[in-house]
């Protein structure tokens, strides 16, 4: 009986051990990749402890959602954070895209994003939130925008990132790139949840340092970057103001319109009167005088042909018996 009792004690012990062993490989196990002999042992990404985040507040007014992926999380994350100074060579940046309608310019004020800690509970001291032109491959290119050392509110991760430098974009595909400033001593590691559902373009990593070992020391696709990683795209919001279109150009002034003179020697009186209106001038004096030509236009004053004010006169000598 005795020695039963003791058999059943030591593969009691035995369990534990396994079990604290396989709790360790989950925890850090499937994706560190920090270099031998380094620390901290920074992971990579590692599926979420959370399977359901909750969702952000929605802004206030007069702060519209400006775009929204924030849903679908795959339950696993990246890693997107900016260590302190000694561990620089394992700083890392995720993105992914999104679009600016045509037509339409966006003042981008402030980023949601779902994450969580791991290897550390937090909290983050800020966040930095950087912005990329498209490139053709579809990666991030030339730097547009830059919102360093953040504020935020939230908890366990996720976060409501108040830009420090508001971003303005017109019309076309832009990234975005979030990452946490948080020393690993003694705060841990941020990681950035990923999505299940792809929009536009799969979401991109760089690791420019090199201290993941996994190459990608400029952007790359990081599905590719990382074959372990689970989900395309990021989790996260946009939020900010739509600026009224500028206004329209003032509409030009009406021509100027002018009285051009007219000539009507010859004319009967009442042919010339109507053919002096028909060209914005005014009838003027009428003088009459003995001719031949009864009733008809013998001499006008100014001459035909000169662009005066609108309404001049043109004074008129009609032949009389």
């Amino acid at each position: 009986m005795g020695r039963s009792k003791s058999r059943l004690a030591w593969l009691g012990a035995w369990s534990a051990v396994l079990l604290l062993a396989a709790m360790f490989l989950g925890a850090s196990g499937s994706a560190s990749a920090a270099k031998p002999g380094r620390a901290p042992a920074a992971s990579l990404g590692a599926k979420s402890g959370i399977t359901i985040h909750a969702a952000l507040a929605r802004p206030a007014a007069p702060t519209v959602v400006l775009y929204d992926q924030y849903n679908n999380q795959a339950n696993f994350d990246v890693t997107s954070q900016d260590f302190e100074p000694s561990n620089d060579p394992l700083d890392s940046f995720a993105a992914d895209d999104f679009v600016v309608p045509g037509g339409q310019t966006w003042t981008i004020q402030q980023v949601d994003v779902d994450g969580e800690y791991n290897s550390g509970a937090g909290p983050a001291a800020s966040f930095h939130a950087h912005f990329y032109a498209n490139v053709g491959a579809e990666l991030p290119g030339a730097l547009i925008g830059d919102a360093l050392a953040s504020s935020y509110t939230g908890s366990n991760g996720d976060a409501s990132i108040t830009l420090s430098t508001p971003v303005t974009l017109g019309a076309g595909t832009y990234w975005v790139s979030v990452q946490a400033r948080q020393d690993f001593t003694p705060f841990g590691q941020w990681l950035w949840q990923n999505r299940s559902v792809q929009s536009n373009a799969s979401a991109a990593w760089q690791n420019p340092g090199g201290g993941f070992d996994v190459g990608c020391t400029t952007w790359g696709r990081k599905l590719t970057c990382i074959p372990s990683q689970v989900g395309p795209d990021q989790t996260f919001r946009l939020s900010g103001i739509i600026p009224p279109p500028p206004p329209s150009p003032p509409s030009p002034p009406p021509p100027v319109i002018r009285c051009v003179v007219p000539r009507v020697i010859g004319l009967r009186l009442r042919q010339a009167r109507t053919r002096i209106r028909a060209r914005h001038c005014s009838v003027g004096r009428i003088r009459r005088a003995r001719s031949r030509r009864v009733g008809r236009v013998l001499a006008q004053s100014p001459r035909p042909g000169r662009r005066l004010a609108r309404g001049s006169r043109v004074n008129l000598v009609v032949g009389r018996r």
